[in-house]
């Protein structure tokens, strides 16, 4: 009887030990929901679970949101107000088909905290097609123009000696995703047929740039004396994807400098010349009082 039961314990034990090694529940920001095959107009409970924003929103989201917002309907998209803390809400939320194929999910996205989650559904009379990854390329384009600035007359006759040259330049971002963004970093310098960096200097980046949004701001630089020939301008964007870059180049010629420079070479050629003409002159010309003279 004793060896029976210590038996019947120890099969006991064998057989819990599975439920014992049962692995923790999720942690971070979750969404589930009340079921999972629904027709758009139709609603769902959605509940919320471990988010640390006050405010998130919830859309129907094709493509299994790969790509963002994108692939969401944002137009029924709905704000919901987390109160409690941990984030714990239950709220009802009616579908919709999303702007792309299936297969769908709802999202739920916070901007506040970077906080996102999805639960897949099954969206009854939507088509279901490939998903399309997020596109890889360049996030931004970029371009740059640098032209002369106008800062008065001292400062061209400085330029034209070939001083110190101010400079206007225009950098231009759009944004090509379909996200916002919101850590673009931008950067410039200047240099010599692009081989050394004569300045550099810093353009102050938009705080958030739609989708499809351009931004422009206009930076003056001052390149250091000596200022002639060709010059390269270069601005990177950073922080948004793979870094692009924009670039262009002026010339500048400093005519004031070219045009004293040739003056001087020129008087210095005619005293020159004179110099050459005054002696085959000397050497032809007799001298008075000379014997040899008095002998012809």
């Amino acid at each position: 009887m004793v060896l029976a039961a210590a038996a019947l314990v120890a099969s006991a034990a064998v057989g819990a030990g599975p439920v014992g090694a049962q692995p923790a529940p999720a942690v971070g920001p979750v969404i589930s929901l009340g079921k999972a095959t629904l027709r758009p107009g139709e609603g769902v409970v959605v509940t919320f679970a471990g988010w640390t924003a006050r405010v998130v929103t919830l859309s129907v989201c094709g493509n299994l949101a790969k790509r963002g917002s994108a692939d969401c309907n944002m137009v029924t998209a709905r704000a919901v107000e987390l109160a409690s803390a941990g984030g714990a809400a239950r709220v009802e939320f009616f579908v919709s088909a999303p702007p792309v194929d299936c297969p769908c999910v709802i999202r739920a996205s916070s901007t506040s905290q970077d906080e996102v989650a999805v639960a897949p559904i099954d969206l009854v009379g939507v088509p279901v097609g490939p998903v399309v990854d997020p596109y890889l390329g360049p996030l931004v384009s970029v371009s740059l123009d640098a032209r002369a600035a106008h800062s008065g007359f001292l400062a061209a006759v400085r330029s034209a000696l070939g001083g110190p040259t101010t400079y206007d330049v225009t950098v231009s971002v759009r944004n090509l995703s379909a996200e916002a963004l919101s850590k673009l970093g931008l950067s410039g310098s200047a240099g010599r047929s692009g081989t050394s960096e004569v300045v550099s200097f810093d353009v102050p980046s938009p705080e958030t740039l739609g989708p499809g949004q351009a931004w422009t701001h206009q930076t003056r630089v001052t390149l250091p004396a000596p200022v002639f020939g060709r010059f390269v301008w270069r601005v990177t964007a950073s922080g948004a994807g793979p870094a692009v870059h924009a670039d262009s180049s002026t010339r500048h010629m400093p005519i004031a400098l070219v045009l004293l420079a040739t003056i001087l070479v020129a008087d210095l050629l005619f005293m020159l010349w004179r110099r050459v003409v005054w002696r085959r002159r000397a050497h032809r010309s007799p001298v008075v009082g000379d014997p040899m003279v008095k002998l012809r």
